[in-house]
C-alpha cells in the first residue's frame, strides 16, 4: 500500500525529524497513531528499508519531509524502491517507484 499520508514521525522520518518532534506543538497524534497501526499489523515501511532518510515531499521554507510512505505485509516480493527525481511532474512530492520480484512466493 502506498500514498501520501500527509504525516511526519520518527519511525519513518529524517534526522533533523527527532530533534522538532521533541517540542510537543510539532507532533502530530494521527501520525502516532499510524505509526501504532503499522506496528501491530506488522508492516514493513518500505521507505526505510530501502530509501531511509529520502525525502518525499518538498516543504515551504526547507521544511523537506517524508510523509509519501510504501508499506506492506510482505517484504520478499519487492526487489527494490527508489525516487524518480527526474520526472516531469509538477508537484511537490517526488514519485517513488517500487521494483516487485514476481518470482518471490507469496
Amino acid at each position: 500500500m502506498g500514498g501520501d499520508f500527509n504525516l511526519e514521525h520518527p519511525s519513518w522520518g529524517t534526522d533533523d525529524l527527532q530533534h522538532r518532534w521533541n517540542g510537543t506543538s510539532n507532533r502530530q497524534p494521527q501520525a502516532t497513531r499510524l505509526a501504532e497501526l503499522i506496528a501491530e499489523q506488522q508492516w514493513t515501511i518500505l521507505n526505510n528499508v530501502f530509501i531511509p532518510h529520502e525525502k518525499t515531499h518538498s516543504g515551504l521554507q526547507g521544511t523537506d519531509s517524508v510523509i509519501d510512505l510504501v508499506l506492506t505485509n510482505s517484504q520478499d516480493i519487492c526487489a527494490s524502491m527508489e525516487l524518480i527525481h527526474e520526472a516531469e511532474f509538477t508537484s511537490d512530492h517526488t514519485p517513488l517507484k517500487v521494483h516487485v520480484d514476481n518470482r518471490a512466493s507469496c
